[in-house]
């Protein structure tokens, strides 16, 4: 392994508690039927897929998970994400035989959580993601980990996407809560014709009011309100 990247959680009640119950919905079904290795995509572009994955990666490495998080977003530049420190070689790298899987390995500040960046975009990047060295990458990785995260690009944006996505034991997809029905169909849409296992919608960008009305009771013990329901 080499440098450490420094990954934090956000700090938001509703964002946490959102984020709590959705590993557990993960755990359960990879407890149930197996799955390892989940994508993470946005309906649309800018949605908060990296902040939602990156947040749902650590809280599943906080109950003891060894948990892999892997940059998907191949087309993004570097710069305009948000685990780039630290960072030279990855994914692309790695499988294209420019770097050894240690050089593409990452420590993370966070206990039982590593991270593989994507690496630098090729000409031939979706020949690679089709590559026999990609199913030999997938196959050491569910080996080695408990499970993965793939931080993914929304589901229109770009054919590397169509590919990785085929890869996962299951997708789900982050979306806002002003997303239209017809994105949300098309997304559906694309995922059945591809033969994608789709999961469900990870709602993002909710407002405290918004949430409270869903969860009445999500703050039932952060705010203390069994104290004052049970003063004698």
């Amino acid at each position: 392994m080499e440098k450490q990247v420094e990954i934090y959680r956000m700090k938001s009640t509703v964002l946490n508690d959102a984020v709590s119950r959705t590993v557990v919905a993960i755990n359960t079904k990879k407890k149930k039927y197996g799955y390892k290795v989940f994508g993470l995509c946005g309906s649309e572009p800018m949605v908060g897929t990296t902040t939602m994955t990156i947040d749902i990666a650590i809280a599943a490495a906080s109950i003891g998970e060894r948990v892999l998080l892997v940059d998907g977003n191949f087309n993004k530049e570097e710069s305009c994400k948000r685990l780039c420190d630290n960072t030279s070689k990855g994914l692309l790298d790695y499988i294209s035989g420019v770097c050894s899987a240690q050089d593409m390995i990452y420590e993370t500040s966070i206990k039982n959580l590593t991270f593989i960046p994507s690496g630098r975009m090729q000409d031939f990047s979706m020949e690679l993601l089709c590559s026999e060295a990609m199913d030999n990458f997938m196959s050491k990785i569910k080996d080695s980990f408990d499970i993965i995260f793939f931080d993914m690009p929304a589901v229109n944006t770009s054919v590397e996407m169509l590919v990785l996505m085929e890869k996962m034991d299951a997708v789900l997809v982050v979306s806002s809560t002003n997303a239209d029905r017809e994105t949300l169909a098309q997304c559906k849409a694309i995922f059945a014709k591809q033969n994608v296992n789709y999961l469900g919608i990870v709602a993002n960008k909710i407002e405290r009011k918004e949430y409270d009305s869903f969860m009445k009771n999500y703050d039932y013990f952060n705010e203390k309100k069994y104290l004052k329901n049970n003063k004698r």
